[in-house]
């Protein structure tokens, strides 16, 4: 994230960034037009082309409840401030005491404050009186991952599959604190602080409030153009390892 991702864009010779604003961002750190493709999120391309496990099937395979609604929660810690990860985790898991359907929790990344983010995660579990209706996960295969993505009522925390992946499904998403800050999204996230109020306000709103609701289900995902696995192949199948590749110039 920030400044690591910065200079592995420098380092590159090739960029496919999703949407247009992000080649025009990647012109701006001096890159040379001609080696910028926008061609949207591959990701995508498997989502819309239904290649994941059926949310029926999953919560079969989980045990999990289909008459209950289901919160799929995946939390990171800030690489700008590791040390406020663990608070921030437990406030996160504080608004959902008060939850009554299925709840799914995916392990934090390995970045500073991962750690302590997942023994909070664990400590929050072992103290629930009833935790048939919690999963905590390690990770999951993306099949399964974006099976429960298609059938969860709401998504919490900070990953970004909240802004690229969770339009697709028109799943509403309370994003969490300023990690996917000024990134492009659709009208399917609300973005709040790490306030306790704060979240559970808008996880009300995405779960009650029709006229949000309607938003999600009619936004549109503008990380999706179809074809983008296709789209890199046939560009860099058309390059040739020459000076005019390997010898980036800059453009400032």
């Amino acid at each position: 994230d920030d400044s690591i991702r910065h200079a592995i864009t420098k380092f590159a010779h090739v960029h496919f960034p999703a949407i247009e604003q992000y080649a025009k961002n990647i012109e701006k750190l001096g890159e040379e037009p001609w080696r910028i493709t926008a061609v949207g999120s591959p990701g995508l391309d498997a989502i819309h082309s239904g290649q994941y496990m059926p949310f029926r099937d999953v919560l079969e395979k989980y045990n999990l409840s289909s008459s209950k609604q289901l919160a799929l929660v995946i939390q990171h810690p800030l690489t700008t401030e590791p040390e406020a990860a663990p608070s921030q985790m437990e406030t996160t898991l504080s608004v959902l005491d008060d939850f009554e359907g299925n709840i799914v929790i995916i392990y934090s990344n390995s970045d500073s404050g991962g750690k302590q983010m997942i023994e909070i995660i664990d400590s929050w579990n072992s103290k629930r009186d009833d935790d048939s209706k919690v999963k905590v996960f390690k990770s999951l295969p993306r099949k399964e991952y974006l099976g429960i993505m298609e059938g969860a009522d709401i998504m919490i925390g900070n990953s970004s599959s909240g802004i690229v992946e969770a339009p697709a499904f028109n799943l509403p998403v309370v994003d969490i604190g300023p990690r996917q800050q000024g990134r492009v999204r659709a009208e399917n996230t609300i973005s709040v602080d790490h306030n306790p109020r704060d979240i559970k306000d808008a996880m009300k709103t995405c779960l009650n409030d029709d006229e949000f609701k309607s938003r999600v289900r009619d936004c549109s995902n503008p990380y999706y153009q179809g074809g983008a696995g296709e789209k890199i192949a046939s560009c860099l199948a058309s390059l040739s390892m020459d000076d005019r590749l390997l010898r980036k110039q800059m453009t400032y």
